[in-house]
């Protein structure tokens, strides 16, 4: 103690300011070995410890006389654990020969530090490690397949900690596991008998400060032979502040030194076990009277202890990924019965046993404005609503996290109200900036007594100014069970991630079956609407030619015609009793289509006798209007399997919308081409056009043409029953225009095998 307030007199060391103390750059060395600090370039020696003439006579006066460490020094890489120290690549493990007496060789490692270079030297371990340890160390393949044979994270601890003991001999050798607060938990043990058990005790962050941590994950291992050992000061004083980070010298915080002698420990050993780039844990080795382990051997066990970090973050991993393909695969199921349920609450109940276990949680709230779906424990209104509020301020669609809502801020003035039975924990989520669109997950209250190494809260302090004070860290380590309560079990970081996905999906679902619903609505809504303007339409229609066929047949029966206008009456009754024919066939047909039971009559066929048919059916009307029909048939390729009588109406239905629309004097061409496996019809008119937005509106079965061309005529269902045909043969029939006063292209395209079923 008095040491390091020589070195550091402007620190006062306690325990309240333990996590600030310089421990990288102690100013001193354990006495076990020695420490030469020397120029990269020159390699004129700069720096040594207290202790190095004692082994090196020569070093006693190298500030005066200056000496080249190559001169006194043959230093080579320990090629038998040569492997070892490449994984470490900071620093080396050397064999160092004095070439004053080239019989004296010494195990020792070198690395870097800022301006400087160092190489620390040990003399040998009181006693030599049986050869069959430094094989075992030496060879990675064994290794790596003795931790490779363990499963899980407790029976690999297991494992490390009867193999660790049997390596480095020590009373007791423990992994001591770090959790989210960094308080540790000793998972595994090995031990003497006599000792009494570590086994499952807890220690609190302020037993290994944060600056301690960061050197146990910088240096791998750490060794202190006996907790009665004498500093060596690094002379001269100028160079006390080398960084000694990656040392296997380096000389021990007093504190912890105190903390070791409270637990009647006589030497220790740590192996840092890291897992992405994160201390994990340690395995911490104790021994109850002074214990040196052999430089190598320590070499080796840094090497095994990679190789047990490797294998920890390869189990974790496989546990994440397995963990997580089942999360996945239950979040899909429950989105497939939203995805499938118009009625959201209903789907909530039915995917309730899923969505409990895909959060690990008790009770889940979703709301969604006025709907609510309650899943197990129901937390009340009251917390939900004050939740909700919270986490709408918190940010939409980021989880908001806590297993102890009295501890939470935005919740801790509710807390003394909700029964921690219910509610301890909470991860809630805001779908949107309104605080009525939520999902809560609830956990209760996890009561646990935890087991701690003496008091955790049992901190002492010193004041170096009254003399023979002495630093008393965690002076008892008797067992001291501690009651947790008001909080729940933690929420894993992968539950938080699940409910930020499944709010993502299942809010997108929402929207989606809300548009689709309000899409529905509307399309019902003009549905209805031009069911009504259709029936309007229907009895004009129908009107029409009945009156005119009225009309004439009075006329006839009053004998007021003569025998020449006699004739001309028949031809109008003639054309106005077919007219009618065909609108009651159009509603016929849209009746049949309706109710699924329009049927084909298939054969073999040419499609180019129907349409020459159907042109020709058309030469009084196309004369009337000078229109020109140009015909552009295939006869070669044109036979298929299809119903003449059907495709004839579809091909009726084609030319007189072109015929209707189009000028006086236009031409309208008629196309048939084979196209691999398919037949096309193409009818193209120099007529009205069509605007972009109606040229799917316009096969609609209660579209009104009219609303797309100015109507003539008709139902306006010819196009809407030709659809409907060309679709049971298994075609499609599509329009193109460019637009309005530029004519229209119909494309219809026939598959030339035969439909499924004749009456489908």
């Amino acid at each position: 103690m008095d040491a390091f307030r020589q070195w550091h007199p402007n620190f006062p060391v306690n325990l309240t300011n333990c996590k600030d103390e310089p421990i990288h750059i102690p100013g001193a060395i354990q006495d076990f070995g020695t420490l030469i600090a020397f120029d990269p370039s020159s390699r004129a020696i700069l720096a040594v410890s207290e202790n190095a003439p004692l082994i090196f006579p020569r070093l006693a006066d190298f500030q005066t006389r200056p000496v080249p460490v190559h001169e006194m020094f043959d230093i080579r890489e320990a090629s038998e654990l040569a492997g070892k120290s490449k994984i470490e690549k900071s620093r080396r493990l050397v064999e160092v020969f004095d070439l004053q007496d080239s019989r004296k060789k010494y195990f020792g490692v070198r690395y870097s530090a800022p301006g400087a270079e160092i190489l620390e030297i040990e003399m040998e371990g009181p006693d030599s490690m049986p050869d069959a340890i430094t094989s075992y160390l030496s060879n990675m393949p064994l290794m790596m397949s003795d931790i490779q044979t363990h499963a899980t994270v407790t029976d690999l601890s297991d494992f490390v900690t009867r193999k660790i003991k049997e390596i480095t001999g020590f009373d007791r050798v423990m992994v001591y596991r770090y959790d989210r607060d960094w308080n540790g938990q000793v998972i595994a043990e090995a031990k003497e008998e006599k000792l009494e058990p570590f086994l499952g005790l807890h220690y609190p962050a302020s037993d290994i400060p944060p600056q301690a941590r960061a050197l146990y994950e910088k240096n791998w291992i750490r060794i202190i032979p006996t907790v009665h050992y004498k500093p060596s000061r690094i002379l001269p004083e100028k160079f006390q502040s080398l960084d000694l980070s990656n040392s296997v010298l380096r000389s021990v915080s007093p504190i912890h030194i105190r903390y070791l002698r409270n637990m009647g420990v006589g030497a220790s050993m740590s192996i840092s076990l890291m897992v992405e780039g994160k201390l994990w844990g340690l395995v911490a080795c104790h021994h109850y009277s002074p214990h040196l382990v052999p430089l190598d051997i320590r070499m080796g066990c840094e090497a095994y202890g990679q190789l047990i970090s490797w294998h920890i973050k390869t189990l974790e991993s496989s546990k994440a990924l397995k963990d997580q393909l089942a999360g996945e695969k239950t979040l899909q199921s429950v989105l497939e019965t939203f995805g499938r349920n118009d009625n959201f609450k209903q789907a909530a109940h039915d995917a309730e046993k899923d969505l409990l276990a895909l959060f690990d949680a008790n009770g889940i709230v979703i709301r969604l404005g006025d709907e609510i779906a309650v899943l197990g424990e129901n937390p009340g209104d009251f917390f939900a609503d004050t939740v909700a509020k919270v986490v709408t301020g918190h940010s939409i669609l980021e989880p908001l996290v806590t297993d102890d809502i009295g501890r939470f801020p935005p919740l801790s003035k509710i807390a003394p109200v909700i029964p921690r039975r219910t509610v301890a924990g909470v991860m809630a989520l805001a779908l949107s900036p309104h605080h009525n669109y939520y999902i809560l997950c609830t956990r209760p209250e996890l009561k646990r007594t935890v087991k701690w190494a003496g008091n955790p809260q049992h901190k002492e302090s010193v004041d170096f100014s009254k003399p023979g004070e002495r630093l008393a860290p965690r002076g008892s380590f008797a067992l001291w069970e501690e009651l947790h309560e008001g909080q729940s079990r933690p929420w894993a970081p992968e539950s938080a991630e699940l409910l930020k996905k499944f709010g993502l999906l299942f809010f997108k679902i929402v929207i989606e079956r809300k548009e689709i619903v309000e899409k529905a609505n509307n399309e019902l809504k003009a549905l209805n609407r031009a069911k009504d303007e259709f029936v309007a339409m229907v009895s004009h229609e129908l009107r029409t030619p009945l009156n005119a066929i009225i009309g004439w047949t009075d006329l006839a029966l009053s004998d007021e015609l003569k025998d020449g206008q006699m004739i001309d009456a028949l031809k109008v009754i003639q054309r106005n009793a077919r007219s009618q024919n065909q609108l009651i066939g159009d509603l016929l047909d849209a009746s049949r289509i309706i109710s699924g039971k329009m049927q084909l009559q298939v054969r073999k066929m040419r499609l180019s006798e129907v349409v020459e048919a159907v042109i020709l059916s058309f030469q009084p009307a196309t004369e009337a209007k000078a229109i020109r029909i140009i015909p552009d048939l295939d006869r070669e390729g044109d036979v298929f399997t299809g119903d003449p009588d059907r495709l004839q109406q579809v091909i009726w239905n084609l030319l007189s919308n072109a015929v209707k629309f189009s000028p006086q004097g236009s031409s309208i061409r008629v196309e048939i081409k084979r196209q691999r496996s398919h037949l096309e019809l193409k009818v193209q008119d120099q007529g009205v056009g069509l605007k972009p937005e109606d040229l799917e509106r316009i096969f609609g079965r209660f579209q009104q043409v009219e609303s797309v061309i100015s109507r003539k005529t008709g139902l306006g269902l010819g196009l809407s029953i030709s659809k409907h045909l060309v679709e049971l043969h298994g075609g499609r029939i599509e329009v193109a225009s460019e637009g309005p006063g530029k004519g229209s292209v119909f494309n219809v395209s026939f598959p030339l095998t035969p439909p499924s079923a004749a009456g489908r």
